[in-house]
Order: C-alpha cells, then structure tokens, then sequence
C-alpha cells in the first residue's frame, strides 16, 4: 500500500501503511473509520479492503 500523495496545502496522513495492517485480522463487514479528516486513511482503507 502507498500513502495517498497530498494535493499543495492539504494533510499528509501518516502511518497509512500501519493503520490499514491493523484490519487485516478484523472479519469481512463494515468499517467506520470516525478519524475521516481530510480522508487519506479512509481512502487507502477502502482500497485495501473494497
């Protein structure tokens, strides 16, 4: 996986790599992801897990 790169000015999410390990081991459902921000883990959680 590979941080989502960051349009001029906006917020470089961090750990994306590590945060979207951690739902490897949760069960196929729904996943909320209630830090949304400016996005960059969601959209790389979503792509890791559509």
């Amino acid at each position: 996986m590979t941080t989502p790169k960051p349009q001029e000015g906006s917020h470089l999410p961090v750990m994306v790599d590590e945060i979207v390990e951690c739902f490897a081991s949760v069960p196929e459902g729904i996943i909320v992801d209630a830090t949304f921000g400016l996005g960059g883990h969601a959209v790389a959680i979503l792509n890791a897990y559509p």
